[in-house]
């Protein structure tokens, strides 16, 4: 009898954290909306503004549970500055694992603490507001140092959060984005930074490419 009880109970506790997890990553929902968003995230164009873009191969790992990512290095030939765009869409738990502070520090970048960083908007919508830090690595080629922005989208505006998990729980469809750039010298300010640059030209364009439903 004891056994039975014993049996009965650890198959309560996987069936409940089945439960839990189908909930947490939302298996049981339709996926229709996660696809429609996915195959938006290709309507963004290679050229934005005086910035011209090219694909950035991506290796495409089913397990990160993503619906959706895109990559690209965008060019602007009038002042030679180059940025690289990560975008990428999914349900919120998979969406939030995984940030730059996490996944760069693990390739060996010595990483600053990220600051928030606010981009003036000129619209009636809460401004964008984007995670940033500077990102060392040295070798004996010598040090790379990256400047990385980051930030969610829900239903709203992008957004950061100390716990992102919890803070996007609720969003049926979350996107994230990433915008790196290698530095030349490492003290330079965020202030004409060419990802801060780029965003005023990118952003609209997202949500016109992205967020605007297909006629």
């Amino acid at each position: 009898m004891q056994r039975i009880l014993v049996i009965t109970s650890a198959c309560a506790v996987l069936i409940a954290s089945g439960v839990v997890h189908g909930v947490w990553t939302d298996r049981w929902s339709d996926q229709g909306d996660l696809v429609e968003t996915a195959g938006r995230l290709e309507r963004l164009p290679m050229t934005i503004g005086a910035w011209h873009g090219t694909a950035v191969e991506m290796e495409k790992d089913p397990n990160t549970g993503l619906a959706g990512m895109i990559s690209r290095r965008y060019v602007n030939p009038n002042s030679g500055k180059s940025v690289t765009l990560f975008l990428a869409c999914g349900r919120s738990g998979a969406v939030c694992m995984h940030t730059p502070d996490v996944c760069y520090a693990g390739s060996g970048f010595d990483v600053e603490k990220p600051q928030r960083f606010v981009l003036p908007s000129t619209t009636a919508q809460a401004p964008p507001e984007f995670w940033t830090a500077r990102f060392v690595r040295e070798r004996a080629s010598g040090k790379t140092h990256l400047r990385i922005f980051w930030a969610w989208h829900g239903a709203d505006t992008w957004k950061i959060a100390d716990n992102p998990r919890l803070s996007f729980a609720g969003e049926k469809v979350l996107l994230k984005m990433y915008l790196i750039r290698e530095m030349i010298q490492p003290d330079e300010p965020i202030e004409g930074d060419a990802c801060v640059e780029f965003m005023h030209d990118l952003l609209p364009i997202i949500r016109q490419s992205v967020f605007t439903e297909s006629k």
